[in-house]
This record gives C-alpha cells, sequence and structure tokens, in this order.
C-alpha cells in the first residue's frame, strides 16, 4: 500500500506584526497631521512690528484665550505649575 507524503507545514500567522505596522503608521500620520496644522498656523500668521527684531510673524497670543481665563471645577485643586495656562 502506498501512503501519501505529508502535509505542508502552515505558514506561521503575523497578526502581531501587521497590528503594530499599523498601529505606528496610524500614529505617525496622526503626528504628522498635527504638525501640518501647527505649521499652516504658524504661516497664516499676520507680521508685526517689534522693537528687538523688525518685522515678526506674530504667531503667539499675548493672552491665553478660551477656558484657559477662567478655571474650572474640575481644575480649582490644581496645582499651578501643572495647569498649562498661567495669567
Amino acid at each position: 500500500m502506498l501512503a501519501l507524503p505529508p502535509a505542508p507545514q502552515q505558514a506561521p500567522k503575523r497578526q502581531l506584526f501587521v497590528g503594530t505596522a499599523l498601529a505606528s503608521a496610524a500614529g505617525t500620520m496622526l503626528l504628522g497631521g498635527m504638525l501640518a496644522v501647527w505649521l499652516q498656523f504658524r504661516a497664516d500668521a499676520p507680521y508685526r512690528e517689534s522693537a528687538r527684531r523688525g518685522l515678526i510673524k506674530d504667531w503667539m497670543p499675548e493672552k491665553p484665550s478660551g477656558r484657559c481665563g477662567r478655571p474650572s471645577v474640575a481644575t480649582v485643586r490644581t496645582p499651578r505649575w501643572l495647569s498649562a495656562c498661567r495669567p
């Protein structure tokens, strides 16, 4: 009686490798998009006259706007050195 040859080995599954590659690509795209928005914000900033350097782009606001001006209930007990909006 003739015997059949053994079946070939199954290919190893690479789900972890593919998942890690997709997660790192998504993180890179997120950081790249945030960098692009920041660079566009700086590029669209108006010019102003500086006392020391002449004509410069005014891309940083002098005072924080929005919720940074008034603390909410959740941030009342936050130490001052942790707060991003210092008056």
